[in-house]
């Protein structure tokens, strides 16, 4: 139990975010953002940050690249599980929130670039903290 609390801190850390943020009521807050589409580009934001994190949390130098695939996969429908869960806890079990599709596409869309950068940066990241970890 201890080493998944490890290895997951980050994307533990961010889930209890994005809960926090998701079942939070914000109607009452005295300025309301004025940018078009905020909360859209909000929600693609965590939900790239997740697959993001959960996508580092997965992979190491010594993972070949070749099975990158399976670990992307894995993040992102993780990301979009997670994403759909809390737009039903928002529909169903939140007052003054509101399940909604578009945040879900914004979630999914935000899921899937996010692995997608992750599959590029990851790497040579994991590859350079390997080295620093290692005092070369």
């Amino acid at each position: 139990m201890i080493h998944f609390l490890k290895k997951y801190l980050p994307t533990l850390l961010l889930i209890s975010c994005i809960a926090f943020l998701s079942t939070a009521n914000f109607s009452d807050m005295p300025i309301q953002p004025t940018l078009p589409y905020m909360d859209k580009i909000v929600h693609f934001l965590m939900y790239f940050g997740l697959s993001f994190i959960f996508l580092e949390d997965e992979i190491s130098p010594s993972k070949p690249r070749r099975l990158y695939g399976k670990y992307m996969l894995r993040a992102f429908l993780f990301a979009t599980f997670i994403g759909g869960a809390f737009e039903l806890v928002q529909l169903f079990l939140v007052e003054g929130r509101a399940g909604d599709w578009m945040d879900f596409a914004a979630n999914c869309t935000g899921a899937l670039f996010g692995v997608l950068t992750g599959y590029v940066i990851l790497p040579h990241l994991s590859q350079l903290l390997f080295k620093i970890k290692r005092g070369n």
